[in-house]
């Protein structure tokens, strides 16, 4: 048995336990962060939880959380047959990096996406942070590249 515990977890129950490890994530990967502050609309997430739309998936050891996967549920406007799990932001504490967590926590989110019916899931990664040997070993494509640009200090 695991010492890991994943699980979805509404998000009234986690949110207050993510907000450190949501400002870690945001110094580790975000860009631009001279211009563009770390400032998460928890309202907007809030009104989505409640409305099914986005879903929040942990792992916990010993009750502790150190990771998370939150995924906005969509239809897809150019696949109307199909529900999409689009990843928002995926994050496991350094400490537990290179074990089983990041590989067990999407595998057990993609049992539960099943669940709800997802048809495709997709994950984006930093350039500079990959994790592109976890995702082919979890049978996952590469599908597109992402081009930014800030263009509004």
């Amino acid at each position: 048995m695991s010492e890991y515990e994943y699980q979805e977890e509404r998000y009234q129950d986690v949110i207050e336990e993510m907000k450190p490890l949501l400002e870690e994530h945001y110094a580790e990967v975000a860009m631009y962060q001279e211009s563009i502050n770390f400032n998460p609309n928890y309202e907007l997430y809030e009104a989505m939880a409640d409305q099914g739309i986005v879903d929040f998936f942990t792992c916990r050891k010993d009750g502790e959380l150190i990771g998370y996967c939150v995924t906005f549920l969509q239809m897809n406007p150019h696949y109307q047959d199909h529900i999409y799990a689009v990843n928002d932001v995926i994050y496991v504490h350094p400490d537990h990096r290179h074990t089983e967590v990041a590989p067990e926590m999407i595998t057990q989110l993609e049992d539960r996406m099943i669940e709800k019916g997802v048809s495709v899931m997709t994950f984006h990664m930093k350039i500079f942070k990959p994790f592109e040997s976890l995702m082919d070993a979890l049978a996952f494509d590469k599908a597109e590249y992402v081009f930014m640009k800030l263009i509004k200090e």
